[in-house]
């Protein structure tokens, strides 16, 4: 394992191995991507002039500072090859990008390079700068923060370490790729009296586009900069890459980062506090991963195991067996990562709900029974096409309601069925409620554009988008927001009550019509009555199933007594896949229409 996000030899849901902004790449930055393939016919501009000065705002320096890339990668092997440095020392652990890089220009230069690595105990200090510069290097190349351990240098050490260098005409190369997604971001500012040192960032990490490869550098050293360029290929940057980059320049200055940071910094203690209670031993960070060990449990194969990809750190200098290194995501994803702790170490109070965990049945039935069932016996395996298996569900289903003496009829039916399908269970026969139709207006709503607002990203996950896309209509969850976190702390709230207000907020600022798919938090159905009472806010329709004991069957009656159109199911039983599920069931009622109508 050389990086994380190695998803193309591994069957994963959800990839902790690679450390990008939890929420994804920004809107602003994907549109300006697509816009950009317009232009995909022409060259780039070979000298980056807006991308370089967009950067030079945002970095407060000359756009003649400003080195574009390739990704960080692509500026830590030019700098090294620049250099043709003898000796280089680094601090450890750290990336092996870092020797990688710096071995590879000693080979192309017909020489070896000596490496002195100074273990820093995950904290670097005047004493750890002392003995970086009393080896007497050519170059010193660290990150700040620092990968794997996420720990940024206190200010003082920092300029500690840039004076030093300087004085003893060392060169220094400071990789900031994970700075913007640090609680402390821009610890020092170097300006051009020390043109010894390069800043190194990547956009890859706060921008979440690894695929699109952008990185640039800082360097106050003309002859250098020069070096570092004629080593980079002509035209290294793509035309999407350049907008994404100017883009997110926009975004960095508006501020946006603040908002991300508050949220990771708020699901890595959620983090840090699980798995400590786990045994598992967690090392302080301050940008948007973590470092663990674990000496009882192996924990790359166990999680692989489950779907769930982390880093090993066997490879990091200065780490072993042992080490391993996950992203701080979304909190629903963070509860999944720890439920599947649970499952994988045989127990715990998460291990019952854990998606990826055996069925009771496959842990406990004897190996003749199993045995049984695979060749014949009572539960015998048949053999179905995969185009097939939904069909023949529906049959299966509609054949034992029939059994029951349930009939199922007219456009309620559909709706029925798929709820049954998702849960195996044949109680929603008879717990949905329809407002009188119900879903004729849901349908009506979506061909008209309307957009969904859900209340996890499970069920955001679960909506056939491509289908609603088709009418003009997205799929919004705000339970992640930032902002939604703030305020439910500040308030006393719960996150679903903050997020209804912002979806309200996003129909009066959009003029759009929303259908509220709710299938976990009661709280969510509530504060929709509030606001319909306090005449605030009307929504158009509501999907109201969420699961649970507290508040959820009260909190389903009070919106069955609106005349709100709504579709709702009665008692405790719910979830967010069947919130996801109703949505389906109206959109493939829309697209069996257009077929009947071709």
């Amino acid at each position: 394992m050389i990086h994380g996000g190695d998803i193309y030899r591994n069957k994963i849901r959800l990839d902790f191995s690679v450390n990008t902004n939890p929420f994804g790449t920004p809107p602003e930055v994907l549109s300006a991507v697509k816009n950009a393939v317009n232009d995909i016919t022409h060259y780039p501009d070979p000298e980056y002039a807006d991308l370089k000065k967009a950067i030079a705002e945002y970095e407060g320096v000359d756009p003649e500072a400003v080195i574009v890339a390739n990704g960080a990668s692509e500026l830590i092997t030019a700098a090294a090859m620049a250099l043709n440095a003898k000796s280089v020392a680094m601090p450890v652990p750290a990336f092996s990008g870092y020797e990688r890089a710096f071995k590879a220009a000693g080979e192309m230069a017909g020489g070896e390079v000596t490496i002195n690595k100074v273990t820093d105990d995950f904290s670097i200090t005047a004493e750890t700068v002392n003995e970086l510069i009393g080896s007497s290097p050519e170059a010193v190349i660290l990150g700040n923060p620092n990968n794997p351990t996420g720990r940024l240098m206190d200010r003082e050490v920092l300029e500690l370490l840039i004076c030093e260098t300087k004085k003893c005409g060392i060169r220094l190369i400071i990789d900031e790729s994970f700075m913007e997604l640090s609680k402390a971001s821009g610890t020092a500012k170097i300006n051009d009296k020390y043109d010894h040192a390069l800043r190194i960032k990547s956009l890859t990490k706060c921008m979440a586009i690894p695929g699109a490869r952008l990185g640039y550098g800082i360097s106050f050293d003309g002859k250098f900069k020069d070096k570092i360029e004629k080593l980079l290929s002509e035209w290294n940057v793509s035309i999407m890459a350049d907008a994404a980059g100017r883009a997110a320049m926009d975004l960095l200055r508006s501020g946006y980062m603040s908002k991300v940071n508050e949220y990771v910094s708020c699901e890595r203690k959620y983090l840090t506090e699980e798995l400590t209670k786990r045994e598992i031993k967690v090392y302080p960070s301050d940008t948007n991963f973590l470092l663990l060990h674990s000496q009882k449990r192996e924990l790359y194969r166990a999680m692989l195991d489950k779907g769930i990809l982390i880093r090993d750190c066997s490879n990091f200098n200065g780490l072993g067996a042992g080490w391993y290194r996950i992203a701080v995501k979304l909190h629903e994803e963070n509860e999944e990562l720890i439920r599947c702790l649970d499952a994988a170490a045989g127990g715990g109070k998460y291990s019952e709900m854990t998606a990826g965990a055996p069925e009771a049945s496959e842990t406990t039935a004897p190996a003749d029974e199993k045995k049984a069932a695979i060749n014949g016996g009572s539960r015998k395996i048949e053999h179905v096409l995969p185009a097939d298996i939904e069909k023949n569900s529906f049959s299966i289903l509609t054949a034992e309601l029939s059994g029951m003496g349930v009939k199922l009829e007219g456009e309620n039916a559909p709706v029925i069925k798929r709820a049954i399908h998702t849960t195996a269970d044949f109680d929603y026969a008879g717990t949905l409620v329809f407002s009188e139709n119900a879903v004729s207006r849901a349908k009506e709503l979506i061909k008209g554009g309307a957009d969904i607002v859900t209340d996890t990203n499970m069920a955001l996950s679960g909506i056939n988008k491509k289908e609603l896309a088709k009418y003009g209509g997205s799929v919004h969850c705000f339970m992640a927001d930032p902002l939604a976190a703030r305020l439910a702390k500040e308030r006393g709230v719960t996150r679903a009550a903050v997020s209804m207000e912002l979806a309200a907020e996003l129909a009066r600022d959009s003029n759009k019509k929303i259908i509220f798919a709710i299938g976990n938090a009661p709280t969510a159905l509530i504060k929709l009555r509030e606001m319909l009472d306090a005449g605030t806010f009307t929504p158009d329709f509501i999907i109201g199933v969420p699961v649970g004991f507290v508040n959820v069957e009260a909190a389903k009656e009070l919106i069955i007594e609106t005349k709100v159109p709504h579709i709702v199911n009665r008692g405790r039983k719910g979830g967010s896949n069947v919130a996801a599920a109703i949505v389906n069931a109206v959109l493939y009622q829309l697209r069996d229409d257009r077929e009947i109508d071709i």
